[in-house]
């Protein structure tokens, strides 16, 4: 029989404590080194997410410009621009689509030189899905003015055209931490941007709206629009590229 129980208790208790404290702090320190800690103060809107230096961008960024490619139109944006292909709805333009998957607004931002490249003659942007939730509206508006101060001052006689983010589900809207009364909120602020720049803003968001979330006929996901919803867009726009 065990004569002293409560000094073995101790021990163990101790043990586990110092276990507990190492797998912890190896949490932490592989937490913070992924990244994800910032991406999660960025998520609540505490601070800007840092865009990492992606080699394959910067190669489609030399490929275009060594190219000397004279587009009318950019389309540029993340994944639900680049599903689209614009071509099919303007087939006597010259258009180049930047949309790239999973961008958000600094990542955008970052790809200007991407647009100055092909020198378009007017730019279609689409952008804040990615990153937008209830908790840092402010924050991706400060992002906003910033990529279009810097669209301006890199294309000063180039067209901008603000387009609305769009709705997304309401199953989405529990995975993305982002309420469509949120996505309307940040629409109005950028159209606001968009006024005070004496850029046009183009609403799609009511158009792919029905009933407080996305049309579920118009979606593949909830968030990614099916190719044949693409028509409304382009009708849309049409006035502005015709």
């Amino acid at each position: 029989m065990d004569k002293h129980p409560t000094k073995h208790i101790k021990v163990y208790s101790i043990v586990l404590s110092i276990v507990f404290l190492i797998l912890l702090f190896a949490f932490i320190f592989l937490f913070h080194h992924a990244g994800y800690d910032t991406k999660v103060l960025a998520k609540f809107g505490y601070m800007s997410a840092e865009v990492p230096k992606n080699y394959a961008i910067l190669a489609w960024d030399n490929c275009l410009q060594q190219l000397g490619y004279d587009a009318d139109i950019v389309f540029l944006g993340d994944s639900i621009t680049k599903g689209c292909n614009f071509k099919k709805y303007f087939d006597k333009v010259k258009i180049v689509n930047l949309g790239y998957a999973g961008d958000t607004l600094a990542g955008i931002t970052d790809r200007i030189s991407m647009v100055t490249a092909v020198s378009p003659e007017k730019v279609f942007l689409m952008g804040g899905i990615n990153g937008l939730t209830d908790h840092n509206i402010d924050n991706c508006v400060e992002l906003y003015a910033t990529l279009l101060d810097k669209l301006n001052t890199a294309m000063p006689e180039t067209e901008v055209f603000v387009l609305s983010v769009l709705p997304v589900s309401a199953e989405k809207e529990i995975s993305l931490l982002c309420h469509n009364t949120s996505i309307e909120q940040f629409n109005r602020k950028i159209k606001e941007l968009a006024i005070e720049r004496d850029y046009t803003y183009v609403d799609l968001y009511s158009l792919y709206s029905l009933n407080g979330e996305i049309n579920p006929a118009l979606t593949k996901d909830g968030v990614h629009l099916c190719s044949d919803a693409y028509e409304l867009w382009a009708n849309a726009i049409k006035p502005y590229i015709d």
